[in-house]
Parts: C-alpha cells; sequence; structure tokens
C-alpha cells in the first residue's frame, strides 16, 4: 500500500522528489493531463528496460477522463499519515528500491523506524516499482514475510 507520508509543502518531511513536485505543479497549472502522465511515468519506471511498461501505463492513463488525472494529482493540505504509523499493530513489510527517482529512500527507512515492528526489504538499484522490475525477487521477499508472520 503506497500513500504520500505528508502533503507536499509538509516542510518536516518531504516525501517526493522536489525535481518531481516542480515538474508536477506546474502541470497541474496549466491543467495539462498529458504531461501530468508523463512526468509520473518518467519518474515512477526510470530503470533502464521499462520503456514498455512506461508507454502501456501512459496509454491506459490517458483513456480516463481527465477530470479523474487532474483530481489524482490534486495535492491535499491535509494529507498526512505521519502521525498514524506508530499506532500500527499489524506486520508491515515496506519495499522499497534504492534507486527510486519519486520517493526518496531515506522515506522508507522513516516508515520502517516509524511503525513498531516494521520490517525494511530494500532493493538495491531498483526504482519505485521493484514488484513489476524484480518481480521474483519481490514475490520471494513478500513470501519470507508472510511465512515468518504465520
Amino acid at each position: 500500500v503506497g500513500c504520500p507520508l505528508a502533503p507536499p509543502d509538509a516542510g518536516e518531511f518531504q516525501t517526493f522528489s522536489s525535481d518531481y513536485l516542480r515538474q508536477r505543479a506546474e502541470a497541474f497549472r496549466s491543467q495539462d493531463v498529458e504531461a501530468l502522465v508523463r512526468i509520473q511515468s518518467e519518474f515512477v519506471y526510470s530503470e533502464p528496460g521499462t520503456e514498455e511498461i512506461k508507454r502501456s501505463v501512459m496509454e491506459h492513463r490517458l483513456k480516463l477522463p481527465p477530470d479523474t488525472i487532474l483530481s489524482f494529482y490534486d495535492p491535499d493540505p491535509e494529507a498526512n499519515v505521519a502521525p498514524l504509523l506508530n499506532g500500527l499493530t499489524c506486520p508491515t513489510l515496506v519495499v522499497h528500491g534504492t534507486d527510486d527517482r519519486l520517493i526518496s529512500f531515506a522515506t522508507a527507512e522513516y516508515l520502517a523506524k516509524a511503525i513498531p515492528n516494521a520490517q525494511l526489504c530494500a532493493f538495491a538499484g531498483k526504482g519505485h516499482l521493484p514488484i513489476f522490475t524484480t518481480t521474483t525477487e519481490f514475490c520471494k521477499a513478500l513470501r519470507q514475510f508472510v511465512r515468518e508472520q504465520a
């Protein structure tokens, strides 16, 4: 499950890359849905060999109504899940690529420390979605985590 840790201007902890936020804000101000989808895709699918995934995702997302796309990128100044983290009681596996261009690896480290008994699974050299770019290793880590919880 992924969600912004705090709003984009939250000062105390910047979840998203500042370069991504700047580009997204410019595209959002001009209501340029194609640019919003392209920017997101460039940051999410930044690893070599992900061009086809990026193309497919962009093609499908651009079929959505423009209002749907714009609402996804509309920053919510009230969104801040950080105060809720220490209250989580379910087993939690934080999965993150060390070379994620969208959300810093420091965010994953913060989450793993803030959530009681959370485990951090780092995918060296991988980007935002190791589930797609290193699927076998991702599934192995997930299976191991689930087995440890049983």
